[in-house]
């Protein structure tokens, strides 16, 4: 990786490179170029320049193509470090940078035509000037040609790695399916000894084979003839024919135990629901229970009132009463003492005495009956008994009522938790069923 890095960064290096070296030369052209002439114009309109090392390998040089006047091409090397070797007409002058400065200050020579040799691999350039966005656009297409290259490397890479991975997972699987003689064994005595008991088993316990199969698998071929023949003396039938019958029955239970999951999910859904409504009628409950505590208070009241009211006017009748019942005691003895008294038979002394006493008491009986009277006139007025009756009559009649929703309420609620008591016993019934 590290040297795939150094070959991209020389790259990059040699492009920039490239950039200045474009730039030198387009400038120079520039600067020398003189009015157009047939035998003196250097044509500089065609140039590309690939991208190079700062200092030229030393199999880099510069190719000079002299055109004549007939168009043959004749050639030859220069080098100012090698002595000049006459070369064999039509052929190719070798020359560089500065032999070209020279010829061009001078305003010699024909027309030029310049190439970069790298490497046995030769690239023609024009030297005549070109628009500076040709130039930008070779840049950038040899930026997208190093891009491609690192992409394409870098796609390498990738897929190189992935590869390796699978390798390795498809190595470390086929690894994993390996099973060492000794586990072998273990696994057919463990299997054995359950098949020479398989009759002895319950359906639950026979079930067990399912959870045997991976380790039957993993035996040999006369490893599970021995266990199928045990098990064919008692059954009648080989491990495998024994486990399709223990995977259906398996099957049929697990389509039965998902009929009474769902039967119990309805029933769990029932049962919430009804807990929900319970929640609202035991609600409903109490607020009849409060409405019929405000009502049984208020019926107290007005029952309070009413007895009081009667008790009052019941006093002030006794009391008006008793006082009756001693002025008509005293004024009865009076009227008897003057009826017994006559010229004959006047009244004895005693009786003269007792008559005077009690003519003398007879007006204050008198008022205090009147005074009785005034008092039990004064508290029937001061009570509304009719008022104070249907006060009792109306609270009596909320008490009714609200006794009649706490029943109505108490027999909601039984209801609902006689319906959740009868589900709940429907879904353990399930519930045990399913195991």
């Amino acid at each position: 990786m590290n040297k795939e890095q150094d070959e991209i960064s020389k790259l990059l290096d040699s492009m920039n490179e490239s950039d200045e070296l474009d730039k030198k030369m387009n400038a120079f052209a520039k600067k020398k170029q003189r009015p157009s002439t047939e035998s003196k114009e250097v044509d500089l309109t065609q140039i590309e320049i690939l991208p190079i090392h700062s200092k030229p390998a030393k199999e880099e040089t510069i190719v000079l193509g002299v055109e004549d006047q007939i168009g043959s091409t004749r050639t030859m090397d220069w080098n100012q470090n090698k002595p000049s070797q006459p070369q064999p007409s039509g052929g190719t002058v070798v020359i560089n940078d500065k032999e070209i400065k020279s010829l061009l200050d001078e305003e010699k020579g024909p027309k030029l035509r310049r190439e970069v040799v790298r490497k046995k691999t030769k690239k023609v350039v024009s030297a005549q000037p070109e628009p500076e966005e040709s130039y930008s656009n070779h840049q950038k297409k040899d930026k997208s040609t190093i891009a491609l290259v690192l992409l394409g490397i870098l796609g390498i890479v990738l897929a190189g790695a992935l590869i390796i991975g699978v390798v390795s997972i498809v190595g470390s699987m086929l690894k994993d399916e390996e099973i060492s003689s000794e586990l072998q064994d273990k696994y057919y005595k463990e299997i054995m000894e359950w098949a020479e008991s398989y009759s002895t088993y319950s359906d639950k316990e026979k079930e067990k084979i399912i959870d045997l199969e991976a380790k039957f698998n993993k035996l040999t071929k006369q490893q599970k003839a021995d266990i199928d023949d045990v098990l064919i003396a008692q059954t009648g039938k080989t491990f495998d024919e024994l486990l399709a019958k223990a995977k259906s029955s398996s099957e049929d239970k697990k389509n039965n135990n998902t009929e009474i999951a769902e039967k119990k999910a309805k029933i769990k859904e029932e049962i919430s629901e009804l807990k929900s409504k319970l929640k609202k009628a035991e609600t409903e409950l109490e607020d009849a229970e409060e409405d019929l505590d405000d009502a049984k208070s208020e019926l107290d009241k007005a029952q309070s009132a009413l007895d009081s009211a009667k008790q009052d006017i019941e006093d002030a009748q006794i009391a008006k009463d008793s006082a009756q019942h001693e002025y008509d005691v005293v004024n009865d003895r009076i009227n008897e003492l003057i009826g017994k008294q006559t010229p004959e038979t006047p009244l004895t002394e005693e009786e003269q005495t007792e008559l005077s006493e009690k003519q003398s008491r007879l007006p204050i009986l008198a008022q205090n009956v009147t005074d009785a009277e005034t008092n039990l006139k004064n508290v029937k007025s001061k009570y509304d008994l009719s008022k104070l009756e249907k006060s009792v009559s109306k609270a009596q009649t909320k008490v009714d009522e609200a006794t009649e929703k706490v029943n109505q309420a108490k027999t909601t609620v039984d209801s609902y938790n006689q319906q959740i008591a009868e589900l709940q016993k429907k879904y353990d019934e399930l519930d045990e069923e399913e195991d």
